[in-house]
């Protein structure tokens, strides 16, 4: 069970907020209108049944509960008072045809019922069901250096909002891929294809989204989105290097996504869910981790990120993410046999490059760098205890995201700020 009782970041109608909206002088948590009341339950029941051929059966099933209410002007009367029930399942079998071939099949599915209390002054989404259910069946050969699996999938929605909306969704999907290793080289290649029909929130959202700081809109027309997805990977590993790169390449049709517009309700910028009739995302990664022989404790990790995603007619997608370029050094101590040790110090540098390719009436995003660095302690008498210490945003870079919710007004991300990590280990 968790519990929360959350505040919202500022609550203004105006047409132009500005960041002073959304900020106030308290250096202390009190209990400010308006705020989230936000009550989760958790329960997951795992089953594994070991036969006597050595094949495995497993059952997993679970519920969970997440009870929203939200209150705006009166504590007395929500704004928003809504639960959201989920009930998953997982069935699968996995058994060795021989020393080779391996077979795993199984079904699995979830049941999600959303509730709007009679109390409440508005409705977000309103009283749905969703229900979830597929089947798959996957096989994998491997011998020596080479491996391979070929896996098919079906799966079905069905989706029912009382007199609003009854829809069902279905598709077939497979994929095949390969692994092939040769001395200090490791190739992976992937096709396979998706599915995803859409969810309640994008179909039958119509309110603020306070989590979003925006006004949504869903659609009740939007198709299944179909994707055929391509990528490959190359590992080049020795004992003081590992480099990967691994580009790839998706194909969408009936792309879902949520679009920024020119309108404004009661000073919430609207946002629409939306379908392209064809989208594309490719990119990919390098990855290169190297800690030289003659300075063994020492780690240099750089990654590179990078993603393009583009409508049927060339045009940006809206909320894709900011190439990122991310270094990470990193020194491991040498063991001293003492009670209280340093473990390990690393620096952490974040780059975050221009983002100028975006969809209409979505704004730019300027590059900026953030520096993390972090110490790992130990502590051995009669328990041990290990611990964190570290520092975020180290010179307190002014930033906003691309992706954050507050960027529309110009609130910034957070500036420096300090933790501390103290774990127990009990005998």
């Amino acid at each position: 069970h968790n519990s929360n009782e959350i505040g919202l970041p500022g609550h203004t109608h105006s047409l132009e907020p500005s960041p002073e909206d959304f900020q106030i002088e308290t250096q202390h948590r009190e209990r400010l209108l308006p705020l989230q009341k936000i009550s989760d339950h958790y329960l997951s029941i795992e089953n594994k049944l070991i036969l006597n051929n050595e094949s495995i059966l497993k059952f997993n099933t679970g519920f969970t509960s997440n009870s929203l209410t939200e209150f705006e002007e009166k504590v007395t009367i929500p704004g928003i008072k809504m639960l959201l029930t989920n009930i998953p399942y997982n069935l699968s079998y996995l058994t060795h045809i021989n020393e080779d071939v391996k077979w795993i099949s199984g079904a699995q599915g979830m049941l999600t019922k959303n509730t709007n209390d009679a109390a409440a002054e508005n409705i977000l989404i309103p009283n749905s069901t969703s229900n979830d259910y597929g089947a798959y069946s996957l096989f994998q050969y491997s011998k020596k250096q080479f491996e391979t699996q070929i896996g098919f999938r079906y799966d079905h929605r069905q989706i029912d909002a009382e007199n609003i909306l009854s829809k069902n969704f279905s598709k077939l999907n497979g994929s095949f891929g390969i692994v092939y290793q040769k001395g200090l080289y490791t190739l992976r290649t992937n096709i396979s294809s998706g599915f995803r029909p859409p969810h309640l929130s994008e179909m039958l959202s119509d309110g603020v989204h306070h989590g979003t700081n925006r006004y949504e809109i869903g659609s009740q027309n939007l198709e299944s989105e179909f994707a055929n997805q391509f990528d490959v990977s190359l590992d080049y590993n020795t004992d003081h290097i590992n480099f990967n790169v691994n580009p790839f390449y998706n194909h969408f049709q009936n792309y879902i996504y949520v679009a920024p517009t020119a309108d404004f309700i009661d000073g919430y910028q609207v946002y629409v869910y939306s379908q392209a009739s064809s989208a594309k995302t490719y990119g990919g990664e390098i990855y290169l981790h190297y800690h030289p022989h003659f300075a063994h404790r020492l780690h240099i990790e750089q990654d590179l990120s990078y993603v393009i995603g583009e409508d049927n007619n060339n045009n940006p997608l809206p909320l894709i993410p900011q190439t990122r370029i991310n270094t990470n050094l990193k020194y491991e101590f040498a063991e001293t046999g003492k009670k209280f040790q340093l473990k390990t110090v690393s620096l952490q540098r974040t780059q975050f490059l221009d983002k100028d390719d975006v969809a209409t009436f979505e704004t730019t995003s300027d590059n900026y760098e953030i520096y993390n660095i972090e110490g790992n302690f130990s502590y051995t008498g009669k328990q041990t205890m290990l611990m964190k210490l570290g520092v975020r945003n180290l010179f307190n870079t002014t930033y906003i995201n691309h992706l954050s919710n507050l960027k529309g007004i110009g609130l910034p991300s957070p500036g420096i700020n300090f933790y501390i990590s103290i774990n127990y280990l009990l005998n």
